[in-house]
């Protein structure tokens, strides 16, 4: 049985709200833009096909993701895989905010143990960004966007 898979990427409103300057703005919804676009290429990847975006390929991609997944994905294995598409994208962007900021920020906070430095990787391990969705089969679609169960 296929099934639809709904993917949220967020927190817009935080990125929002942090924003100083236009430029932090743009930033934030690029990132979280290429955030999705990992999400979306790791469904497709998985066999699903992109019902929005219409492709992985676009300019931007929107914080929603719709697929329709075949019978022979697990929809779970596909989210967990999707999630951690996301993560790994997100590492990417905070290691190279690291090396980009190593000539005037002090790495060498991050090597000792303490209380702030595992705050700092937690943030860097990816638990800033948020993947929420869920599934439903397909044939059970009319009703599917007021109720779907979450993963």
């Amino acid at each position: 049985m296929t099934h639809l898979l709904a993917f949220s990427v967020g927190p817009v409103q935080e990125f929002i709200a942090a924003a100083r300057r236009t430029r932090d703005l743009w930033f934030g919804s690029h990132l979280l833009s290429e955030v999705s676009r990992a999400v979306a290429k790791e469904v497709e990847n998985q066999g699903g096909k992109l019902i929005f975006p219409a492709s992985s390929d676009a300019d931007n991609i929107a914080n929603v993701i719709l697929a329709e997944l075949n019978a022979a994905a697990d929809p779970k294995e596909v989210a967990t895989k999707a999630k951690k598409g996301a993560q790994n994208r997100w590492l990417e962007f905070a290691e190279e905010a690291r090396r980009e900021g190593s000539g005037v920020i002090r790495t060498d906070i991050l090597e000792r143990p303490s209380p702030g430095r595992n705050r700092v990787l937690r943030r860097l391990g990816g638990s800033f960004v948020r993947l929420s969705g869920g599934s439903r089969p397909r044939d059970a679609v009319a009703g599917w966007s007021q109720e779907l169960p979450r993963f």
